[in-house]
């Protein structure tokens, strides 16, 4: 009976996609704010200046300008039209921001540009997910050497499973590698699918362009 006042995961993504595609248009809400924000941080003005100067996307704090906004619809802003629509389903969760942000979660590239134009490109290390799932010592051997560890043989650990996954909050369980890598579908529509990958795929190769390493995402 509970399913005719709750929202699907597909309203909510097409909800956060149809404000994210507004927030952050060019000259969008997400730029201004951004620009506003930072207006008085000398090395901030200089990075918006050379980014302009040389047609190069702008730095965007994500979480300042597209997300929580409250409404007196809504619990956020980008939820109006949704509430509108349904007023009978609810939208009530103590950790809002883990609700209003499944796909911008995903743009690793907004949060990384301030990283990469703060700290030296060698200073950075990225790992991906997938590499830690199909090749786990290997990838923990890397980046203990990137990080000066001794050295360590990380078979024993890891063969054991992945911690702090799936059902499995915090360390005194493994969740078996056979489990953590099965595949599950996203469950909204084929075009909604089309629609956000179109809209993440150009933010993913930028990442992958900054980072200079490309995961096996697409």
């Amino acid at each position: 009976y509970y399913a005719d006042y709750l929202f699907s995961f597909e309203e909510m993504i097409e909800a956060e996609l149809t404000s994210l595609k507004k927030c952050l248009k060019p000259g969008g809400q997400a730029e201004v704010d951004t620009r506003e924000f930072y207006t008085t941080t000398s090395w901030a003005v200089t990075e918006f200046e050379r980014r302009e100067r040389e047609g190069l996307a702008p730095m965007i704090n994500l979480e300042l300008s597209c997300y929580g906004k409250t409404s007196k619809v809504a619990p956020r802003a980008q939820w109006d039209e949704l509430v509108k629509k349904n007023p009978k389903k609810l939208i009530n969760m103590k950790n809002l921001h883990l609700l209003e942000a499944f796909i911008g979660r995903g743009l690793y590239t907004l949060p990384l540009d301030w990283y990469y134009t703060l700290y030296p490109e060698k200073d950075i290390y990225l790992v991906c997910t997938e590499d830690l799932k199909r090749q786990p010592a290997t990838t923990m051997s890397d980046l203990s050497d990137f990080l000066g560890l001794p050295p360590f043989n990380f078979t024993d650990v890891v063969n054991k499973g992945m911690y702090n996954v799936g059902t499995h909050q915090g360390y005194a369980t493994a969740t078996r590698w056979k489990t953590g890598n099965e595949h599950t579908d996203i469950p909204i529509s084929l075009k909604l699918k089309e629609e956000l990958s179109s809209f993440v795929k150009p933010y993913t190769e930028r990442l992958f362009a900054m980072t200079k390493k490309k995961c096996d995402w697409m």
